[in-house]
């Protein structure tokens, strides 16, 4: 039984924040002849959720799995009625229109190999610097071709607070007439070096470079490689209730960053306490972050409403300490399909309001070797289910039942998948119970709905210690488990997805 309606969350017709979206963002438009590529993303259902898609243009597809749309070769004009329906296991369905203009009004091109800034922008006379872009006052879409690109000769906008360097950054408001959609050309490498060399040293630190902020209601960033920053990568926020789209980027070589100031790869701000609605995380890549400590984050996400945040993949040196962060009310949200190796994969403060901390965490593999997940850190959790994941690593459940700000939950697991060392006393040693601070609690059945055994029926886990030898170091069911419960228990998908982890979490950004 769905605990969310089954809802297309993106793309959206143009309309008001919270029913669509900003009747000039990324998605209703293309260049002839580049490729257009987004992504579909959805809330709620029962199971794995299949695209379809009709009325589209001669060319057009969706990846039945990801919801990946491509367009090879987009043809001039304006394409109408692109329909996209989403089906659950239970067959549920749900589906949005859209229209797609194809022209080259409103486009403009950066180019490295570019002689010098004064050409056009066109994509036969392309600029060559982001500081042109910065200089330009037209908001723009950009498409950035193959390259390396600094951030040379852009304005710093300095922080503010204590101390006020870490919020130094390089501002793109729309409100100012900047360009927040930025693409990397699909299938060109682009990197985004913010030429930082990782140095701890003096005050402000040596290494400490600019985050790229971004400030309107259609900051879409999508294919990039992020390279060589300190502190953030991409600061996102607005000033409406517009969502933020971050699709197919690789984010490596973060750090070390500064507790205490928000260092991620992408944090996701609202000015004036303002929620975002369906903001959408998908298929980005995550590599050695944090450096030389685990203060920064691929994600710290706060005031969100629905955001999906799907097939990201990381596990290579990721030392941070919560890498996907839902922080201040975050509500309805839906993390899925998500496979991450790091030291704490999945885990946030979850310091908003208890009504607003509700969501879902469904076909996730998380292995960590602080905790592979860590909620209710402040005890403002509200009502959020676990289901169909693979743990590896302790599960921490802080302030669960403690009074603190009753009633928390309830968090619901089952059928998920859980190897850790907890697994040798009763089921409730699986998750580790702390309060905040002092590392002792008590886990009360009436906020966690969660029982483990060895051999599972009907809404229960299949949870063990390492030497029950359940799963692989890549979290697929081995031997006997792997008969009884492949499809059942636990992330892996029958019929869709290879059995290969590398293949299978990369799929969605293989048509570039």
């Amino acid at each position: 039984m769905a605990n969310f309606t089954l809802q297309i969350t993106y793309p959206l017709p143009p309309d008001v924040a919270g029913t669509g979206l900003d009747a000039d963002h990324a998605v209703y438009y293309a260049h002839p002849d580049v490729p257009y590529r987004t992504v579909a993303a959805f809330i709620g259902g029962d199971g794995v959720i299949q695209w379809s898609m009709s009325g589209q243009p001669s060319g057009m597809t969706i990846d039945s799995d990801t919801g990946a749309i491509y367009w090879a070769a987009p043809t001039a004009g304006i394409h109408t009625g692109i329909t996209i329906t989403a089906t659950d296991s239970a067959n549920a369905t749900d589906s949005i229109s859209y229209d797609l203009t194809v022209t080259t009004t409103g486009f403009v091109f950066i180019d490295a190999d570019a002689v010098d800034d004064t050409g056009t922008g066109a994509i036969g006379d392309p600029w060559k610097t982001i500081d042109r872009l910065y200089d330009d006052t037209n908001d723009v879409r950009a498409y950035f071709r193959e390259g390396t690109y600094t951030f040379a000769g852009v304005t710093n906008t300095p922080g503010a607070g204590d101390p006020d360097f870490y919020s130094d950054r390089y501002f793109f408001s729309q409100a100012a007439g900047r360009c927040t959609d930025w693409r990397a050309y699909p299938g060109e490498t682009v990197v985004l070096d913010f030429e930082s060399d990782h140095s701890t040293v003096g005050n402000p630190p040596a290494g400490m470079q600019p985050s790229l902020r971004l400030n309107g209601p259609r900051n879409h960033v999508d294919g990039f490689v992020f390279d060589n920053g300190w502190n953030k990568y991409l600061w996102m926020d607005r000033t409406n209730n517009y969502g933020i789209v971050v699709t197919n980027n690789t984010f490596r070589n973060m750090g070390p960053g500064v507790n205490g100031s928000n260092s991620a790869n992408v944090m996701m701000t609202a000015l004036s306490g303002v929620f975002s609605y369906h903001d959408v995380l998908a298929a980005n890549q995550i590599a050695n972050l944090g450096i030389t400590n685990g203060t920064t984050c691929f994600l710290k996400g706060y005031t969100m409403k629905r955001p999906y945040i799907a097939f990201n993949t990381g596990s290579d040196s990721i030392i941070a300490t919560e890498t996907i962060a839902l922080k201040g009310n975050v509500t309805e949200f839906n993390v899925y399909r998500n496979n991450i190796d790091a030291v704490v994969p999945c885990g946030g403060d979850h310091h908003g309001t208890i009504e607003e901390m509700t969501g879902e965490f469904r076909f996730n593999r998380f292995k960590g070797t602080t905790s592979a997940t860590d909620f209710n850190q402040f005890g403002n959790g509200g009502a959020m289910w676990w289901i169909r994941n693979t743990i590896q690593g302790p599960i921490r459940a802080r302030n669960v039942g403690t009074g603190v700000h009753d009633p928390d939950g309830p968090f619901t697991w089952y059928n998920n998948v859980i190897v850790n060392e907890d697994g040798s006393g009763s089921p409730w040693n699986y998750m580790q119970d702390e309060m905040f601070g002092d590392d002792v609690g008590t886990i009360v059945a009436e906020y966690v709905d969660c029982v483990t055994t060895g051999s599972p029926t009907g809404t229960q886990n299949l949870a063990g210690n390492a030497a029950a030898g359940i799963v692989d170091s890549s979290g697929l069911l081995t031997g006997s488990y792997r008969t009884s419960y492949l499809g059942s228990w636990g992330h892996e998908i029958v019929g869709v997805q290879s059995s290969n982890p590398k293949r299978r979490y990369r799929r969605f950004r293989l048509r570039s």
